[in-house]
């Protein structure tokens, strides 16, 4: 009817245009999501996704803790749905378009299960339906009763072959959901927006659809790229990094917040895209469980935080350089792990320059006199640059139990302390 007419039926009435481009584009985003309980997953017209649960039940403890997980989920990306559970496709389907979630498990219990329900849900264009009901038909379980060579004869051969494929007598193939390669999506804004906060909002939204797509497909992304459309078609991208590839939500909005507090946009957005075109495999790593790799990956994310706060050149972290003399074995650079060289201890403190030891009694003095244990670790190393060392490293300990690192120079026989242990 007109819009007019509707309006005077009913004063309250929101009209909003659809988008079907835009609702295909939601349910490939709920089926990438739902790849976590199960690889079998198709998109049916007109609106729904037909989840393979027979096989995963047991892994997620039964049924209802399944169904909890999947509302859950859902309801967590901002959507509604209505849930049913057949042993067909059709049915469940069926089942779950009137909103009848109780589920059926047994074949045999499908003509009671579906009989009830109205003929508008056969997959039957409009004249068809139309037919049925003028017939007296309202009821699937009326069309089941009837021959099936006259319902052939008078509706096609399809009306059949959809019954006896919603009753489980005869297969009914589907093509499988395949999810894409990478994540990209799109909002368009309803008004031009110039607040970082209004933009942060969005960037949730874009973040829980990213989130949803990643934990289905059991990958993490380290880099995501904004786009910022704005007014005259210009285009901004910003570029957010965490520093290891995670799909947390709160890792994934918190670096947003971080990067749009400080940036500034140049005019008006319009629409903001996210795209992720790099995945990564996650090898495991605990993201949701205490240990030593869930505090790896908060350090990461702690750094790019600080990064897109502070600026890139403004963190840095300590590189490993492949040198055998102690001061010269580091460096400072934008990423990087700090490690052990070979299989010889390492004091946690290495003095910036070695401080000169005297020699009491034949023995190497620092406040205390120190005792050389074990065998010496010799360096001789530095011909190539004019830094040439000939050292002897030793761990001593004092008459106060502490442990220090000192060398004696092969050259002069000084002796010089380099470290502390802790």
């Amino acid at each position: 009817m007109k819009r007019s007419a509707a309006a005077a039926l009913a004063g309250q009435l929101r009209i909003t245009h659809r988008r079907p481009e835009l609702e295909q584009q939601a349910l490939a985003y709920l089926a990438s999501w739902a790849q976590q309980f199960t690889p079998t997953i198709t998109i049916a017209s007109p609106a729904s996704l037909l989840l393979e649960i027979g096989g995963c039940l047991s892994y997620f403890h039964g049924y209802d803790a399944l169904v909890e997980m999947v509302r859950d989920g859902i309801a967590g990306q901002g959507y509604l749905a209505r849930l049913g559970c057949a042993p067909t496709p059709l049915a469940a389907q069926w089942l779950a378009e009137v909103g009848r979630d109780a589920p059926v498990f047994d074949r045999d219990a499908l003509t009671d299960a579906i009989g009830p329900l109205p003929v508008a849900l056969l997959p039957l264009a409009a004249g068809k339906l139309q037919d049925l009901q003028l017939l007296g038909l309202s009821r699937i379980s009326q069309v089941v009763a009837l021959p099936r060579k006259g319902l052939a004869r008078r509706f096609g051969t399809a009306l059949p072959i959809v019954l006896e494929q919603a009753l489980g007598t005869m297969p009914d193939p589907r093509e499988h959901f395949v999810p894409p390669p990478t994540f990209s999506m799109r909002i368009e804004l309803g008004w031009p927006v110039e607040s970082n906060d209004a933009l942060l909002f969005v960037a949730r939204r874009l973040s829980i659809a990213l989130s949803g797509y990643l934990l289905g497909l059991g990958l993490g992304v380290q880099q995501v790229t904004y786009r910022l459309e704005h007014a005259n078609r210009a285009v901004t991208d910003l570029v957010v990094g965490y520093g290891t590839p995670t799909r947390q939500v709160n890792d994934l909005v918190a670096v947003a917040r971080e990067k749009l507090t400080h940036f500034e946009l140049p005019a008006p957005v319009e629409a903001i895209s996210l795209e992720a075109d790099r995945l990564h495999g996650l090898d495991g790593t605990p993201l949701d469980l205490f240990g030593d790799a869930a505090g790896e990956a908060n350090a990461e994310v702690l750094r790019a935080r600080l990064m897109a706060r502070l600026g890139d050149d403004a963190v840095r972290q300590v590189h490993v350089v492949s040198d055998h003399r102690p001061e010269c074995a580091w460096a400072l650079g934008r990423s990087g792990k700090a490690t052990t060289v070979g299989n010889n201890p390492r004091p946690a403190l290495l003095m910036l320059v070695p401080t000169p030891l005297t020699v009491r009694n034949n023995r190497p003095w620092y406040v205390e006199p120190l005792t050389c244990r074990g065998l010496p670790e010799r360096i001789e190393t530095g011909w190539w640059d004019g830094r040439r060392v000939v050292r002897d490293y030793w761990t001593a300990v004092g008459e106060s139990g502490r442990r220090y690192w000192v060398y004696q120079d092969r050259g002069s026989g000084d002796w010089f302390l380099h470290g502390l242990f802790d």
